[in-house]
């Protein structure tokens, strides 16, 4: 990987200081709702107490179609916030996904950040995660497979972020070859 391991860890503790104390939330006045017309209609035949959420996602069962999705790992501060939000994940039964895990490939100082949800959450999907742009970069597709079961992650996300990376202070906008990555990613997958 291009990036020092402190830059990584740094940029990852500065993203948690940013939703800790500056403000962050979404500006819209809207949620695009007005955008559009229902037809009421109060006269229904539905019992609520029967209707299911449940399902089974990649083999585990969930209780609703949520996901806390890649949120945070690799650095200390992020292992308390990943434990505390795979007690919630458990505790509703929906699936969760960590943050980019390239931390994790630069070296094993902040594996727990990440390892703390399977720790933490027995019952749910995980995900692991890692960008376009470092999976681009990996010499050996067996490194993503490490985080796999590092995390013991029962699938594993690819985010595709190119406006991001170009966009912030030492990003790696570079995705040549990713069609032909995850190509290979899927040979590979058939032989494990």
């Amino acid at each position: 990987m291009s990036k020092s391991i402190s830059e990584t860890s740094k940029k990852k503790k500065e993203h948690i200081e940013l939703c800790l104390n500056d403000d962050v939330a979404f500006k819209s006045k809207t949620n695009g709702f007005d955008k559009y017309d229902f037809i009421h209609n109060a006269i229904t035949e539905v019992d609520i107490s029967e209707i299911s959420f449940q399902t089974k996602l990649f083999s585990r069962k969930i209780n609703f179609p949520f996901l806390i999705s890649c949120m945070t790992g690799g650095t200390a501060e992020a292992e308390k916030i990943n434990q505390r939000l795979a007690l919630i994940a458990e505790e509703l039964k929906i699936p969760i996904g960590v943050g980019s895990q390239r931390q994790a490939l630069e070296n094993k100082e902040y594996h727990n950040s990440y390892k703390v949800i399977r720790k933490t959450t027995k019952s749910v999907p995980v995900l692991g995660n890692i960008g376009a742009a470092q999976l681009v970069q990996s010499k050996n597709l067996k490194d993503i497979l490490t985080l796999i079961e590092m995390l013991e992650a029962d699938a594993f996300v690819v985010h595709l972020n190119p406006l991001q990376e170009l966009l912030q202070e030492n990003g790696e906008p570079c995705f040549f070859g990713l069609l032909k990555k995850l190509k290979n990613w899927s040979r590979f997958q058939k032989f494990q």
